[in-house]
């Protein structure tokens, strides 16, 4: 049977945690989990967290259900990131090589999600919740400078489940 219950936050941060250019440990602190764009500028101001390259998660859950007009919705489910880097100063070659580097943590990510979609796919590993993410919906985009000059990438994307949305007698007073 397939998972059809994506934990995103918990998903990240064990990329984080597995992650070369990340490295996220107890000690070294590479991922946060946010709840909003204004919470990310709050965090990335108060500095908090240091200067290290990171990874931000928007732990809401956000979508819109989709009805084809047949007697099965789909939950069509949205889901951010981002993976941001401090540059010290407003040295334009400092921040293009912070940018670089966070596009190459980009696609590092964005690469293990979509083995881990074939594996959960053909069932060749411990599900993951990512068969159903939908490649074509990823969306990225540069932006900073953010807080205290970090620069970066959010990263976005849909994942379509089922939404098991069922009426029940039983959960109705007459």
């Amino acid at each position: 049977m397939k998972n059809f219950n994506f934990s995103f936050v918990d998903y990240m941060k064990g990329l984080a945690f597995k992650n070369r250019l990340l490295q996220h440990t107890d000690e070294k602190k590479a991922f946060y989990r946010v709840s909003s764009i204004t919470n990310l500028e709050e965090l990335l101001t108060s500095g908090s967290f240091g200067k290290n390259r990171c990874m931000l998660v928007i732990d809401g859950r956000e979508g819109r259900l989709i009805d084809n007009e047949s007697d099965n919705l789909l939950d069509n489910q949205y889901y951010t990131f981002f993976i941001v880097e401090y540059v010290a100063s407003l040295d334009p070659d400092a921040r293009q090589q912070a940018l670089v580097m966070c596009m190459l943590v980009v696609k590092q990510v964005l690469g293990k999600m979509f083995a881990d979609r074939l594996s959960d796919r053909k069932g060749l590993s411990p599900l993951k919740g990512l068969a159903n993410i939908e490649r074509a919906s990823v969306y990225y985009k540069e932006f900073g400078p953010i807080g205290d000059n970090f620069w970066g990438y959010m990263v976005s994307f849909s994942l379509i489940e089922p939404p098991n949305i069922r009426y029940n007698e039983q959960d109705w007073i007459d």
